[in-house]
């Protein structure tokens, strides 16, 4: 099976692997927001939640709250 990389076809191939009954039985996914992730699990397994990892969501916010910031200091 494989999937020691980290790229859109490994994951493929795991949910290949799984094959349909299994991929139509799965509730919950949780990933990072690696868009390869997205694309695939979006795709493969569309009946399931998907939750987003808390590092990167909170990544996410932390970089767009110091945008603001830097953007109402005063120069």
């Amino acid at each position: 099976m494989g999937g020691q990389e980290r790229t859109e076809q490994s994951l493929r191939g795991f949910f290949e692997y799984l094959g349909e009954t299994e991929r139509r039985s799965i509730r919950f996914v949780c990933s990072d927001m690696w868009q390869a992730y997205l694309k695939v699990i979006a795709e493969q397994v569309k009946q399931a939640v998907h939750v987003l990892d808390r590092f990167h969501i909170m990544k996410k916010m932390n970089e767009a709250i110091d945008e603001v910031r830097r953007s109402e200091a005063p120069v």
